[in-house]
Formats: C-alpha cells, structure tokens, sequence
C-alpha cells in the first residue's frame, strides 16, 4: 500500500462492519477471514469501517454504470 495511506470501507454488511471493528471475536465462525482482514487493515496508517443502508448502496451502484 504504497500511495494508500487512509481507506475508508463502505459496506451494508452491518455484521461485517461489527466484527472488523470489534476489539474481541469470540470463536466466531469466520475467525481466520477476520484475523486475515484485520492483517490487511493495519498496512494502512488509518482505517474506517462505515456501515451504510442497501438503499444508499444501490444509489452508489447506479452512478458507478
């Protein structure tokens, strides 16, 4: 991540944006996708994990056609 030093994530998985964000995972059943995911996340000097409405979403797939 070169040239990328803050991401911003989007997303209207809200249980994903929980877990990423969460301080503790609890043998949950996608734990080894989360560590991998939290690995990723600290090659960046700053990350946020939004959670956004399908309806907004849809929005933002219209404009990217």
């Amino acid at each position: 991540m070169e040239n990328i030093n803050r991401l911003e994530v989007e997303t209207d998985a809200l249980v994903a944006s929980q877990l990423l964000s969460a301080k503790i995972i609890d043998n949950h059943q996608s734990n080894n996708l989360i560590l991998e995911c939290r690995s990723l996340m600290q090659r960046f000097d700053s990350i946020t994990i939004n959670h956004i409405f399908r309806k907004a979403n849809r929005c933002c797939r219209r404009f990217g056609k």
